[in-house]
């Protein structure tokens, strides 16, 4: 089965009235007719654009970013090697005070050494459950240093235990650092929110044409 939605711009200046009129009156019947002949066709008719209504509608308040990020989720963390490879890995990090705090050794994994490239970082993190919500970030990395207090705050949000369990070899690192990034730009979504959670609950993709299964 194939879903299609099908929508038209508006033109500059024209009116949301003549608009919707040249739309229900010459559009729709020709969209109506010329596809529901064909067969595993459902013909979804919108008079607006469905990609800009789900992008006023799905982001998240600054206080949902927080909650959120307060989870003990997974950040992807990305990179451009000395070579100009792309490169990503899971890491543990903390939100705190508009930054992104993670932990990493300068010499002994490849993270530490690709902070040194001027191409800055990007951080993903997501949920794994409906529905889907994310946050997004790109920004410059800043080394802080060794910070026991830091380093404990970002392993104890995976469990206090193993943090402390973790922290004491840790600190015996001649090169194991905490780093920041302050996001230049970030970007979040939440598809519980407007017309996503339906979509979502029919199986239905978020492109504007899907076909499931």
């Amino acid at each position: 089965m194939v879903r299609v939605h099908i929508w038209i711009r508006k033109k500059e200046g024209m009116s949301a009235e003549d608009f919707g009129k040249r739309w229900l009156e010459e559009h729709a019947p020709i969209a109506r007719d010329g596809y529901q002949h064909l067969k595993s066709y459902t013909v979804d008719l919108v008079t607006h654009d469905p990609t800009s209504a789900r992008r006023r509608a799905m982001p998240m308040t600054p206080e949902e970013i927080a909650a959120f990020l307060a989870e003990p989720r997974l950040a992807h963390f990305a990179t451009v090697d000395e070579e100009g490879r792309p490169r990503v890995r899971p890491l543990w990090y903390l939100w705190r005070d508009g930054a992104f705090w993670f932990t990493t050794r300068l010499e002994h994994r490849h993270t530490g050494r690709d902070l040194e490239n001027p191409s800055g970082v990007a951080i993903s993190i997501a949920s794994e459950d409906r529905p889907y919500r994310a946050v997004l970030a790109h920004g410059r990395a800043k080394v802080v240093g060794k910070d026991e207090d830091l380093l404990f705050a970002v392993a104890a949000r995976y469990g206090e235990a193993a943090a402390k369990r973790w922290l004491t070899p840790s600190m015996k690192e001649s090169d194991r650092v905490v780093f920041k990034v302050v996001p230049e730009t970030l970007l979040a979504w939440n598809y519980g929110k407007g017309d996503s959670t339906h979509k979502q609950d029919e199986g239905a993709s978020m492109r504007i044409a899907s076909r499931p299964g």
